[in-house]
């Protein structure tokens, strides 16, 4: 039971297009096998599933022999094909109708928006880690095509929908022609991982974030991605399916503005007064156990 017992994921409902969820599921099974092998096979967990990214549980479940498998009634595919693979119970459940499966969790690891997961603390007395809404960046000094492509694939997979999807870049240099080949990346990628489905209701903040651009700024968009290139002080932290804002920005300017947002990771090609990692590796986190500064591990052991 594992890895090697996953089946294609363009057959599991994940919402992207066929090629978007195989890169998107080789890119989490390469950190997992590159990972080291510990395990804590004394706790059953609750995995609080989300319905954006689907291959969240996959870390989790190798890691957490006993876990249960909370699915989102709106997408529960990827949960039960995990599931499947590995040999662990799945719920296909609506939020409001899975909190007796709390009663039966040594412990709790949650996936969802603020309010879902307040909702999961409320009712909580065993070990748990919940995590809500955060937003992820990058910040470019070098603009090479080389650093706009690895940007471009971060926000390729999973369609930019999860929290290490970045929801912006702050560009440390010529911002307007890093913003020019960016959407050059995602004007290639657009046929090499074809955008699934998105949401009717993105529609218009899309339309509204590309609008700013040709406001305030320049924007550069196709039918399946946008690169508005704006001023920092319209900075914005929710990501939109492969529209990946630029901002030029100063170091000032950027830890400023990250001090107030709820923030998952950063990529960077320079120095910060704050965790980083390299540029493209936003969606291939290392699987060391932890996740957002928590050690999951450790909390839930």
């Amino acid at each position: 039971m594992g890895l090697d017992r996953l089946t294609d994921p363009a057959t599991w409902g994940t919402g992207l297009s066929d090629e978007g969820a195989r890169r998107a599921l080789a890119a989490e099974v390469a950190c997992i096998e590159a990972a080291d092998d510990r395990r804590v096979a004394d706790r059953k967990v609750l995995i609080w599933c989300a319905g954006n990214v689907f291959t969240a549980p996959l870390r989790w479940v190798h890691r957490f022999p006993d876990a249960v498998l909370k699915a989102p009634s709106s997408r529960p595919g990827p949960a039960l094909a995990i599931g499947q693979a590995f040999g662990c119970p799945v719920e296909v459940l609506p939020h409001a109708e899975a909190f007796h499966l709390l009663d039966e969790a040594d412990a709790v690891l949650g996936f969802g928006s603020d309010q879902a997961m307040d909702e999961l603390a409320s009712r909580l007395t065993v070990p748990h880690s919940l995590h809500g809404h955060r937003v992820s960046v990058a910040v470019v000094e070098d603009i090479s095509n080389d650093n706009a492509r690895k940007v471009a694939m971060d926000a390729v997979l999973h369609d930019g929908q999860g929290c290490r999807s970045p929801a912006c870049v702050f560009v440390l240099g010529d911002a307007e022609r890093f913003s020019m080949r960016l959407a050059q990346a995602l004007r290639e990628l657009a046929h090499e991982v074809p955008r699934g489905d998105i949401d009717p209701a993105l529609g218009p903040q899309i339309r509204h974030r590309l609008g700013l651009g040709r406001v305030y700024g320049r924007t550069w968009n196709g039918s399946e991605w946008g690169v508005p290139m704006l001023p920092v002080e319209h900075a914005d932290p929710v990501a939109l399916p492969r529209v990946v804002t630029v901002h030029p920005a100063t170091r000032a300017a950027i830890e400023d503005t990250l001090s107030t947002w709820p923030i998952s990771a950063v990529s960077s090609d320079v120095e910060l007064d704050r965790p980083t990692v390299s540029l493209g590796q936003l969606q291939s986190p290392p699987d060391d156990g932890t996740w957002e500064g928590v050690d999951i591990l450790e909390r839930l052991a």
